[in-house]
């Protein structure tokens, strides 16, 4: 077995790995997506690829995020005829998400394209671990990342079962947080290496950001949250929280509702808008996938996606079929188009969960309100996340110019987006911005000169569905009663800048050097070499000038030994 990084290798998006083994005819991908925000996105989103698109067997998603699944349908559009291997949530929120990028005029494909996608999920009722047969003596396993529904890391085995067996697992996007620690409201804990394979290939997004403990909290989360309701009351005027459709929004939507009902009436006032046609899309995906449970080897039964955090803050006992009812009831609250008075009524849990009630508006309301003057304070919800694109600038270029408008942003955004433009002018007071010379660069709009921008810009921490550089060392490092055990003694860090993957390198080999522990990094930088998943640790790279002199004189020995049988 071979592998070879094609991405990203020093960038964050634009993943895809390709494995194969000559012997067994096996040739397949990890991931497949596109370049968002990096200098060379344009080449990579045009999808000339190192290899045949007819001759890759398949695909393994292992989550639906763009920089992920984007550049699936180029492949079918190319020749590939083979299927997708991924969860159930993944194929569904992959679907409205590839849709939604046929808008990008970039993107080398369309809707027929998309259609053509031969989807192969492992089914609901096989637990997370078990193995998944997709061909003779080749495996798969599926492990919950905590990163969004679906989201799974993916160990792939090969050879028969039995210490011979070698095996590599790759990470895909890793949540934050950890059993009983759970910084997201909602997903259940990420799932950390249960074995040491023979490889690990490791995302290092954020591989040298050590988060304080204070951006991962929810009450703080929601306590930035509460104090940006009160300004908007005080100010009689416009909240609006750009975020991505899928995860940010969902979290989000449960935190105001979280703060409304934990508010005793005050944020009565408010009304509340979501302005986020894909996030509407994926509502019903979401809350499907947060009532789904799993049966284990052992009998237990547990939720498959939601966290225990859940029912924790909102004093429900998970294994009480009211309070699962009545959980349920909550969730219907929050991802309900309208307000639904039949929804209401929760009887049991803390107050907060006793005061929970719908808050945001229907659809058409939030369509109609982005054509018309606000009246009265209102929040707004709006994609995207970071502001290039979607209903978030027409808001923008609406409210921008009015000092009773404020925009928070709610996740990282490169300082190239239009919301990385704006947080870059937070700091600057209204006396300042009107010596600015600078612009705001809206898609599709007139720029607005910095001096005109009157409203307040913030950002609310605590929101990141990415682990930081103790998550990821937990994930490759895992401790328990007192038994350390490697996600494999082999590392290779990708899916990040160089600053993070040679931090995260270095704090991995210190740790392990801490516990006694051997393990070997690579920082692959070079999409044309391949790495023997074969051969003795430390002796990896394929010399190609040399294999192919090898196969060279296995072709003479070869025809030789027919001239001679000739």
């Amino acid at each position: 077995m071979q592998v070879r990084f094609l991405g990203p290798l020093g960038v964050v998006t634009g993943s895809c790995t390709w494995m194969r083994d000559t012997e067994h005819d096996w040739s397949f991908l990890v991931d497949c997506g596109i370049q968002q925000g990096e200098p060379t996105q344009d080449v990579w989103n045009k999808a000339n690829w190192p290899f045949d698109p007819k001759e890759i067997k398949f695909v393994i998603l292992t989550h639906a995020h763009a920089d992920h699944s984007g550049l699936i349908p180029a492949l079918y559009r190319n020749g590939f005829q083979g299927v997708v291997y991924c969860t159930s949530e993944t194929q569904q929120l992959a679907i409205e998400l590839l849709k939604d990028g046929t808008r990008h005029s970039t993107l080398t494909y369309g809707l027929t394209d998309i259609e053509k996608v031969v989807w192969r999920t492992t089914g609901p009722d096989q637990p997370f671990g078990s193995y998944f047969p997709v061909a003779d003596d080749l495996f798969l396993q599926f492990f919950r990342t905590g990163h969004i529904v679906g989201a799974v890391s993916v160990v792939v085995s090969w050879g028969p079962k039995g210490s011979d067996q070698r095996s590599i697992h790759f990470s895909g996007d890793l949540g934050p947080g950890a059993e009983d620690s759970e910084s997201l409201p909602l997903l259940r804990f990420r799932m950390d290496p249960s074995k040491t394979c023979n490889y690990a290939v490791v995302e290092s997004t954020y591989g040298d950001v050590i988060r304080a403990a204070e951006k991962q909290d929810s009450q703080t989360r929601r306590e930035e949250l509460r104090l940006l309701l009160d300004q908007t009351i005080e100010q009689n005027g416009a909240l609006v929280l750009p975020a991505f459709s899928i995860a940010r929004t969902q979290d989000l939507m449960f935190d105001l509702h979280w703060v409304v009902a934990d508010g005793s009436g005050k944020y009565d006032r408010l009304r509340f808008l979501l302005d986020s046609p894909l996030a509407r899309k994926v509502h019903p995906v979401n809350r499907q996938a947060l009532q789904k449970t799993e049966r284990s080897s052992k009998g237990k039964v547990r939720a498959r996606w939601l966290g225990k955090q859940f029912f924790r803050d909102l004093g429900l006992d998970d294994a009480n079929p009211a309070d699962i009812a009545a959980g349920q009831s909550i969730l219907g609250m929050v991802f309900d188009d309208a307000q639904n008075d039949q929804l209401r009524g929760i009887a049991t849990g803390n107050q907060i969960a006793r005061d929970w009630r719908p808050i945001f508006r229907s659809a058409e309301e939030a369509r109609q309100a982005r054509h018309a003057d606000l009246v009265g304070p209102t929040v707004i919800v709006t994609s995207s996340g970071t502001c290039d694109g979607g209903p978030v600038v027409q808001w923008l270029s609406a409210l921008l110019s009015l000092k009773t408008t404020t925009v928070a942003m709610t996740g990282h955004c490169s300082q190239s987006t239009v919301a990385g433009q704006l947080l870059a002018i937070a700091h600057v007071p209204l006396n300042e911005r009107v010596r600015d010379s600078g612009s705001i660069a809206l898609p599709g709009k007139e720029p607005i000169p910095v001096f005109k921008v009157q409203a307040s810009i913030y950002k609310v921490n605590g929101y990141s569905a990415h682990a930081d550089q103790n998550d990821l060392l937990n994930w490759l490092l895992r401790e328990r009663e007192g038994v350390c055990n490697l996600a494999a003694r082999e590392v290779f860090i990708q899916h990040g800048e160089d600053r993070h993957r040679k931090s995260l390198a270095s704090a991995l080999r210190e740790r392990a050097r801490l516990r006694q522990l051997d393990v070997l990094t690579h920082l692959p930088s070079d999409p044309e070499l391949w790495w023997s998943l074969e051969r003795s640790v430390g002796s990896n790279i394929i010399d190609l000038v040399a294999e192919r002199s090898r196969i060279e004189q296995e072709i003479l020995a070869l025809q030789s030994r027919l001239r001679a049988m000739g």
